[in-house]
């Protein structure tokens, strides 16, 4: 063995964590160059993996089969049995399919949605259409339908065209949804202390003066048309953001 392996930190023992396998194997890789271990006979760098691995190493290395064509005593097929110990072939049919039933859960951002498939895709061997099947369940996955309509209607989507709308989409509409909690607040407070058919103090609805009058919007009878749902909500919002309203008429 060359007297540089002696002057050369090998990697620290394995943690025997699958999540930790590549880097690791990386770093004896490179060390195992670096020393010329890669120049000795496969029996002496087998034994070096499995020594600097830690004592785990060799019970499992007991577990390995090897089929006819495999030749137990080279380097490479001990290097590949320990890569299909910690990461077992997947099932990519069955990685696919998680992947295609991947929806956005409630509470859950765009963001973690989006991160969420791209995790999920990396086992499912999309290769050059990795991208677009994202983009596509992106689209098929969002709980926004008007979102998801707003992505299928959009010409030429691309995937980064998809992620920029998403984030778009989450950050404009705060103050859109503030709105709509004041005006629904709005409307509750209005409803509690007026007729809904009238618009006059609470009333038994016997008494009612609305109520054999048709409404000239819905067509139904029992409610002035000025008390018509459609109409109260427009009015509200006239009462309570006179500034929106105006800018609108302006334009």
């Amino acid at each position: 063995m060359s007297l540089v392996l002696f002057h050369l930190d090998p990697p620290q023992q394995f943690s025997f964590k699958p999540a930790d396998w590549p880097n690791w194997r990386v770093n004896f890789e490179r060390f195992r160059i670096a020393s010329g271990l890669n120049k000795e006979d496969d029996y002496r760098q087998i034994c070096t993996l499995i020594y600097v691995m830690g004592p785990q190493a060799n019970d499992i290395r007991r577990t390995f089969t090897f089929e006819a064509t495999e030749d137990r005593t080279k380097y490479a097929t001990i290097l590949s049995k320990f890569e299909t110990y910690f990461f077992p072939p997947r099932n990519v049919i069955r990685e696919r399919y998680i992947f295609n039933i991947r929806n956005q859960n409630p509470g859950e951002t765009g963001e973690q949605f989006i991160a969420a498939l791209h995790k999920l895709s990396e086992t499912c061997g999309f290769g050059v259409m990795k991208d677009e099947l994202i983009r596509d369940r992106i689209i098929a996955g969002i709980a926004d339908s008007e979102l998801s309509r707003k992505l299928r209607y959009t010409a030429k989507l691309t995937l980064c065209k998809a992620i920029e709308m998403v984030r778009a989409y989450e950050n404009a509409p705060r103050r859109t949804r503030s709105i709509q909690v004041v005006v629904q607040n709005e409307i509750a407070h209005y409803n509690k202390h007026t007729c809904s058919d009238c618009g006059g103090d609470k009333h038994r609805p016997e008494i009612c003066p609305a109520r054999n009058i048709r409404c000239h919007k819905c067509r139904l009878i029992g409610h002035y048309t000025e008390q018509c749902n459609v109409l109260a909500v427009a009015n509200l919002n006239q009462v309570r953001f006179p500034s929106i309203t105006a800018s609108k008429r302006n334009k």
